[in-house]
C-alpha cells in the first residue's frame, strides 16, 4: 500500500517537499494513511474531531488517535464540538464541522494540502449514491484533488490497506455506527452493493476508469459550458442579462440555465420553471436567497436581491441635491425655461408656482396615478412605466417626485401635465440629474 500511496501523492502533488494535515477518525483506514505517511517521512499534522456523539466511544477514539500519535511522534490537534437540537441533518452537521475546521487550521498552521483517507470502496458508494439522488452532476464520485484537498488513497482496495494494517500491528476502532444500515451510506456499503456484485462482479479497475472517464466528461464539458457563459452572459453594474436568442433552438436551455445559475444559490428543481419564464407574466420572477430572475426584454435578468437601503426624502423646501443608488440629482431654480433641455433624458422643468409644500422623493408604490404631460386624465404609473416598455428589474428603482401629494414627476421619465411650463410661467424648477444615463428600457 505505501508503494501506491507515495505513486498517488507524486501524481497529484507532484514531488516538492510540502505540508499536510490528515484526518484522522481512530478508525482502520485514517489510522493507516497516518502511518503510511509518517513511514514516508512527510511533514504530518493529525487532526481528531471528537463529536461527541456516542459518549464513551468517542472519548475512547480519541483516547486511541492521541497515544498512537505520541507513539509515531506525529503531531495531533483535537477538536471537541457539541451538536445542538437545531443542527439538522447530523452527517451534514458534521460534515461542515469537520471541513470549516480543517480549512482553519491548514491557513492556522499554513499547511498546503488536507488528506482524507476514502479509498476505493468509498469510491463506489459515492458513484451508487449519487446516481440514486438523481444528481445532475458527480457520477464519477468522490475527486481525488479538490482545491488544498486530496484523497491519494481514492484508488486503493480495502484489502490493501487491511493488509497494511495487519503487517504494521496498526491500532484501530470500529465506529460501531457502520454497521448500522438506518443511514444510506452504510446501507449501501452492507446491503446493497455486495448484492449488486453478485449479479454484476466487477474489477477495482473498472471502478477506477469508470471514474476518470466520468471526471474527463464532466472537466471537458464544464470548460466548453463556462466559456460558453462568459461568451454570452452580459454584464452590467451589478446585474447579468442572458439573451433568449443565444442558445440554439435545437438545445434545451435547462442545461445552460443551471451551470450559470448554480453559483448564484439557485436549485436544480427550479431549472424547468426558469426556462419558462419567457412564456410566463412578465412580472413573474424567482429568488435565491441573495438573487432575483426575472425575463424581460427577450432575456433572462438576474439582479442582487438585497436593495440598497432607501428611506424617502420628505421637507418643506426642496434638496439642493438628492442621491441614491449611485444616481444624483440636482434642484435649481431659474427665472426662464431652457429650450436647449427640452427632449434630453434626465432634465425636467416644472412651473415652480404650480408646486407647493410638503415636497417628498419616494419609490413609486402600486396605486400611484399621475397626469403624464399632454394628457388629460389621470394614467397609473405601472401603466406608464409598461407602455414605455420599462424593464422590470428596473421598475423597482424608480423614483418619483411629488408636491402637496401629487406626482409631479417621475424622475428621469415624465412630468405631469399639471406643473408643465406655461408662457406666463416667471420661475422654473429645473431637476437635472448630474450623471444621464442611457435610456432602462434599452438595457
Amino acid at each position: 500500500m505505501i508503494f501506491l500511496l507515495k505513486q498517488n501523492l507524486t501524481r497529484l502533488i507532484g514531488t516538492e517537499k510540502a505540508k499536510f494535515i490528515v484526518g484522522v477518525s481512530g478508525g482502520r483506514d485514517s489510522m493507516a494513511l497516518l502511518t503510511a505517511m509518517v513511514q514516508l517521512g512527510l511533514d504530518v499534522t493529525a487532526i481528531h474531531i471528537n463529536y461527541q456523539l456516542r459518549e464513551e466511544s468517542s472519548l475512547l477514539d480519541e483516547t486511541y488517535v492521541n497515544d498512537y500519535c505520541t507513539q509515531l511522534m506525529c503531531p495531533l490537534i483535537i477538536h471537541r464540538v457539541e451538536k445542538e437540537s437545531n443542527s439538522g441533518n447530523t452527517q451534514d452537521w458534521a460534515r461542515k464541522i469537520r471541513f470549516d475546521f480543517f480549512e482553519k487550521v491548514q491557513h492556522e498552521i499554513n499547511a498546503d494540502w488536507i488528506v482524507l483517507a476514502h479509498h476505493l470502496q468509498d469510491l463506489q458508494e459515492s458513484q451508487w449514491l449519487k446516481f440514486l439522488r438523481h444528481s445532475i452532476e458527480g457520477l464519477q464520485g468522490m475527486e481525488e484533488k479538490s482545491g488544498r484537498l486530496i484523497r491519494p488513497m481514492l484508488h486503493i482496495n480495502r484489502t490493501e490497506i487491511e493488509n497494511f494494517v495487519q503487517e504494521n500491528k496498526i491500532p484501530f476502532r470500529d465506529d460501531q455506527s457502520n454497521f448500522e444500515n438506518k443511514y444510506n451510506r452504510n446501507w449501501l456499503r452492507n446491503a446493497f452493493i455486495p448484492e449488486i456484485k453478485k449479479r454484476f462482479p466487477t474489477s477495482d479497475q473498472a471502478i477506477i476508469d469508470f471514474q476518470k472517464n466520468m471526471t474527463s466528461q464532466n472537466d471537458w464539458l464544464s470548460w466548453f459550458t463556462d466559456h460558453w457563459i462568459k461568451e454570452n452572459v452580459m454584464r452590467m453594474d451589478d446585474k447579468q442579462f442572458l439573451p433568449l436568442a443565444s442558445i440554439p433552438t435545437s438545445l434545451p436551455a435547462e442545461w445552460i440555465l443551471y451551470r450559470w445559475l448554480k453559483p448564484l444559490g439557485f436549485s436544480s428543481k427550479m431549472m424547468d420553471k426558469i426556462a419558462c419564464l419567457p412564456q410566463m407574466p412578465r412580472s413573474t420572477f424567482f429568488s435565491s436567497q441573495n438573487h432575483v430572475i426575472t425575463f424581460d426584454q427577450n432575456q433572462w435578468v438576474i439582479s442582487n436581491r438585497e436593495e440598497q437601503p432607501f428611506e424617502k426624502w420628505q421637507g418643506q423646501e426642496l434638496p439642493k441635491e438628492f442621491e441614491y443608488a449611485g444616481e444624483s440629482w440636482e434642484f435649481e431654480l431659474q427665472e426662464h425655461a431652457d429650450p436647449s433641455f427640452y427632449g434630453q433624458v434626465g432634465i425636467h422643468q416644472l412651473d415652480f408656482n404650480t408646486i407647493q409644500p410638503p415636497f417628498e422623493i419616494r419609490f413609486w408604490e402600486n396605486g400611484d396615478v399621475f397626469q403624464p404631460l399632454g394628457m388629460t386624465g389621470q394614467m397609473n404609473v405601472s401603466d406608464f412605466l409598461t407602455q414605455r416598455k420599462v424593464a422590470s428589474y428596473y421598475k423597482r428603482q424608480i423614483l418619483v417626485f411629488t408636491a402637496q401629494n401629487k406626482i409631479a414627476a417621475i424622475l428621469g421619465w415624465q412630468i405631469a401635465d399639471w406643473c408643465k411650463i406655461q408662457q406666463h410661467s416667471a420661475s422654473v424648477l429645473v431637476i437635472r440629474q448630474s450623471l444621464p444615463i442611457s435610456d432602462p428600457s434599452l438595457l
